[in-house]
């Protein structure tokens, strides 16, 4: 097995594993296995958000690459746990067969 063959296997054995990293999600009507991690702002930024009354709230998705990427600020309905929320793609970073998604959403 060449070394591409062995990350490209790692991918869903390590990196997406259901029992210690990744989570199942439905993204923009896709289910698939990602590993979610949500950005809270702090400092200043926790505090201007306070103050103006809206709330900017950031998550950053690792799935593996997908054929047809979303698009950069588009609209897209993600479902975790249960709950579903609508967020904005912000950036998309492919590397080794694996996705970064960031993602924001606005709340008041």
């Amino acid at each position: 097995m060449t070394l591409k063959e062995q990350i490209d296997a790692d991918i869903d054995a390590v990196f997406l594993e259901m029992d210690d990293f990744a989570e199942e999600i439905v993204f923009d009507g896709e289910r698939m296995k990602a590993v979610a991690e949500e950005l809270s702002p702090s400092g200043e930024a926790a505090a201007r958000q306070k103050y103006e009354g809206t709330f900017r709230r950031s998550l950053l998705l690792f799935v593996r690459a997908l054929k047809k990427p979303p698009i950069i600020n588009k609209r897209v309905d993600i479902e975790r746990a249960g709950r579903v929320g609508r967020w904005t793609v912000r950036k998309l970073i492919e590397e080794g067969g694996m996705m970064r998604i960031e993602l924001e959403m606005v709340d008041s």
